[in-house]
């Protein structure tokens, strides 16, 4: 199997969780495309972009839950590709697979941290999701380093423990109410919805 090559996805200018530049570069820091990310909170698939497990649970039919857990997630996948990655997502396949794309969030605002936990791999290039097509995607907050050897980074100030291996940080019901204000995310995560 070949050696998966580098490639960077710079998270700049965030102005809130719906609003940010992406700039992909080279291993080598050359630019190759970027572009403007404007999401819509409208959009059903907004939900799934936040909290992928809340959007299946609230929206999957119990007697129907295998079939409509995968018609969601392709949907979503769609929608991350289409409003997240945009022309960013052929860029990436055309720069050669297998890739591992390192997604670096800024660490000011705090709030862009939240960028951390939303399913960018599942997000389409060519009606497929990237990882699917020999992507991996990987996180860093600009200017972080990696935890020291043996220890384990403390929870975050939204109360996030970060994870590492195969396992995924999932955010505490703390992290969760910041998005208290928005009535669609409040709506998906009531019982029973």
């Amino acid at each position: 199997m070949p050696r998966a090559h580098q490639l960077k996805l710079s998270v700049a200018d965030y102005r809130d969780a719906c609003n940010w530049r992406c700039c992909l570069t080279d291993a080598n820091g050359n630019f190759l495309a970027d572009r403007e990310v404007k999401l819509s909170a409208a959009d059903a698939e907004y939900l799934g972009w936040l909290d992928l497990p809340c959007f299946l649970r609230g929206h999957a039919a119990p007697d129907r839950r295998h079939q409509d857990e995968t018609r969601l997630v392709e949907e979503v996948g769609a929608w991350i590709g289409r409003n997240v990655y945009g022309s960013l997502a052929e860029k990436i396949l055309a720069a050669g697979t297998p890739v591992t794309v390192r997604v670096e969030i800024p660490a000011e605002p705090e709030e862009a941290s939240g960028l951390l936990y939303r399913p960018w791999e599942l997000g389409h290039a060519g009606g497929r999701p990237l990882a699917l097509q020999d992507v991996s995607v990987v996180f860093q907050i600009k200017g972080a380093g990696c935890p020291p050897a043996g220890g384990r980074p403390a929870a975050d100030a939204r109360g996030v423990q970060p994870s590492h291996g195969c396992q995924r940080a999932e955010p505490s019901p703390r992290a969760l109410s910041a998005h208290a204000d928005d009535p669609r995310a409040r709506a998906a995560a009531e019982p029973g919805h």
